[in-house]
């Protein structure tokens, strides 16, 4: 019993804290290749750009470095900063590990001195991290990718709704891949839940896209599907959503 008190109170003090995109966020945006415009009709058009984004198309890797930073790195503003060499030795550190282990106490995380958040270290050492969060190319070869077209994946939405939501509120963010083949392929972190009349959920998502904005995510069971509001890249409607860093293999 005793143990299972020291447990409980421990996976409360990981998980007190709401995430915050403005604060647990990377304070710069994933950006996209291509140039997106929605017509009246509700039509998504794409174009390519005329100059290509620095930093494009890591929508995957930017969500799996923030769940790192979430669960295993601690920032503690009122230590001096250290040299830019040492924050990359231990950017590298804190990208090695794998992202779908389970958050660790603050003693056990990778201190980042001199600066109070994500956002306040991604904004000062934006280079840096944007060096280090890997690159686009290897999203494209995940072994999960296989479920983007699989019209079977509808058949498991609600199961996925009300999983993310138990993980939420048990454990905190929880990273998630949404699809519709072939408009849309897209990594978001949802980070809180609410229950709505009829079994909907509603989840606030993380968009890396976006900085410090918060977007909606809704469960229907009506149609067993999720709906995802509209972005600058998406007109707005039905996707599926599958839960990522949750395994190797996905």
């Amino acid at each position: 019993m005793f143990r299972m008190l020291i447990l409980f109170a421990l996976a409360t003090v990981l998980h007190a804290r709401e995430f915050d995109p403005r604060r647990d966020g990377m304070a710069f945006a994933n950006e996209t290749v291509f140039g997106y415009g929605v017509d009246e009709a509700g039509r998504l058009h794409m174009d390519g750009k005329a100059d290509a984004p620095e930093f494009s198309r890591r929508c995957f890797p930017v969500v799996r470095a923030v769940m790192q930073f979430w669960k295993f790195a601690r920032f503690e503003p009122a230590a001096p900063r250290i040299s830019a060499d040492e924050y990359r030795k231990r950017v590298r550190r804190l990208f090695r590990i794998h992202a779908w282990l389970g958050a660790r106490p603050r003693n056990l995380r990778i201190a980042f001195p001199g600066y109070a958040s994500l956002w306040e270290f991604s904004r000062g050492q934006q280079r840096l991290v944007q060096e280090e969060i890997g690159a686009w190319w290897p999203t494209y070869l995940r072994f999960g990718n296989w479920r983007m077209p699989c019209p079977t994946v509808r058949l498991f939405q609600g199961v996925t709704a009300r999983s993310v939501a138990s993980a939420i509120a048990a454990d905190g963010p929880q990273a998630l891949y949404l699809a519709k083949f072939p408009s849309i392929n897209h990594a978001v972190i949802a980070y809180a839940s609410e229950r709505l009349p009829g079994g909907a959920i509603r989840f606030r998502v993380y968009d890396p896209n976006y900085t410090g904005a918060t977007a909606r995510l809704d469960y229907n069971p009506a149609r067993n599907l999720f709906d995802f509001e509209r972005r600058f890249y998406w007109p707005g409607g039905e996707v599926r959503a599958m839960r990522i860093y949750i395994s190797p293999f996905h």
